[in-house]
Formats: C-alpha cells, sequence, structure tokens
C-alpha cells in the first residue's frame, strides 16, 4: 500500500474511533442511572408513588436508588434536614398527612402510606436523632 493511502486509512480509522467514543459517551449520559435527566425521574417518581411534597430547600445529602427487574420497580431516597423543615414537609405532603406514624423505636417514626401512581407500597421512616428521612416506594 502506498505511503498516501496509509495515511487515509490512519485518518478515517482515527475519525471512526472518535465517533464511536463520542456516541458511546452521549449514551451513558443520556441513559445512565446516575444521569441528571434520571435522577430527576426517579425523584419524581418517589414524590409521586409516596405522594409527597416536593424535598425541603435545605435537604442534604440527598440520595436516590434504583432497584427492581422487567417486572418491578422501586425506588430508595434519603435527605438530612433541620427537625422544623422535616416536620413541615410532612405536613405538606400528602402521604404522611394522612397517617399515625408507628414508633418501632423511640427516636424513630414509620409512615405506611397509601400509595398514589399506581405503585404497591410507600413508607417513609424519620429518624428524629439524625435528622434523617427514609422513603421506599415500589411498585410491580
Amino acid at each position: 500500500m502506498k505511503t498516501r493511502t496509509r495515511r487515509i486509512l490512519l485518518v478515517l480509522c482515527g475519525i471512526f474511533a472518535i465517533g464511536i467514543g463520542g456516541i458511546a459517551w452521549l449514551g451513558y449520559t443520556l441513559f445512565s442511572p446516575e444521569s441528571a435527566r434520571n435522577r430527576a425521574s426517579a425523584i419524581d417518581c418517589t414524590l409521586t408513588w409516596g405522594r409527597l411534597a416536593a424535598f425541603p430547600v435545605s435537604a442534604q445529602q440527598v440520595s436516590i436508588a434504583p432497584h427492581g427487574s422487567m417486572f418491578t420497580r422501586a425506588f430508595r431516597a434519603s435527605f438530612i434536614a433541620p427537625a422544623t423543615d422535616i416536620e413541615d414537609w410532612l405536613k405538606k405532603s400528602p402521604g404522611t398527612r394522612e397517617v399515625v406514624p408507628a414508633e418501632p423505636t423511640p427516636g424513630v417514626r414509620h409512615f405506611q402510606i397509601a400509595p398514589g401512581g399506581g405503585a404497591k407500597h410507600a413508607e417513609v421512616a424519620v429518624d428524629d436523632t439524625k435528622n434523617e428521612v427514609s422513603i421506599y416506594v415500589c411498585w410491580s
């Protein structure tokens, strides 16, 4: 092969490799569980299924993790906020507002919520000693 042909092939292979890498990066960015779009969707679904108000503005260490299979879908979410903001959030949330919480251990309140949006199960646990809220919702 002539040198010129080799150079053209090398350039084309480089362009092809860069293109494939770009497509892979774009796919990961758009469809990975950690993407901003998927995170926002998971939070929205959690709030809908749990019949919950938006997380307090003061919420810190907000985490959300999807679980499930092709036949089930679940989300576990948690955050930490000042006690007064957690109480306001509980009062604004239709799901928690309508139930009397159980207290399985001192300082922990557990809300079994009538789920919304077609979900099967929804619950909220508030650890008053840590000012931490844990949420679990699922659909199957």
